[in-house]
């Protein structure tokens, strides 16, 4: 993934932009909803010439901080309130992320070889288990110690 394009600062998003935490709505100063959803669920709007992810230029806002990886707790890349966002790594990032498409009817995690299902964590063999649950259970545990509060079984 390539490193993001640097922020207007915080003056110039100001100068532009109000946003209201509780909705997760980005506002132009002249009354316009900022943003429109892109091919991959995120909200982007242009400013001055570029186009930004609206929950990146919300970061910079709300913190003063340049983000270079902002995760929706929630897994919804439009909700943008403000409880629904938070700083994170690549690899923080990605224990939030949703199986994008189902490989077949097995859960995540899973595989079934002749009359056994195994687990599988990232590149790790995790067991061989004589239900499908059982080994998505076993692949659970191992997304939540590798990926800790950012995993998406986290409570």
């Amino acid at each position: 993934m390539s490193k993001p394009k640097p922020l207007p600062s915080v003056s110039d998003l100001l100068a532009e932009f109000a946003y209201d935490p509780i909705s997760g709505n980005l506002w132009r100063r002249n009354g316009e909803l900022a943003g429109s959803p892109n091919t991959r669920g995120y909200l982007r709007c242009n400013f001055n010439g570029n186009a930004y992810k609206v929950h990146r230029l919300i970061w910079k806002l709300q913190t003063g901080e340049e983000p270079v990886y902002i995760d929706h707790k929630n897994g919804i890349g439009v909700d943008n309130r403000w409880v629904n966002l938070r700083n994170t790594t690549l690899k923080g990032n990605q224990g939030n992320r949703r199986a994008c498409v189902k490989k077949s009817e097995n859960m995540t995690g899973t595989a079934k070889v002749k009359n056994r299902w195994l687990a599988f964590g990232a590149d790790s063999y995790l067991g061989s288990y004589a239900t499908e649950e059982e080994a998505h259970d076993s692949y659970k545990k191992w997304h939540l110690q590798y990926f800790g509060a950012m995993s998406i079984y986290a409570v």
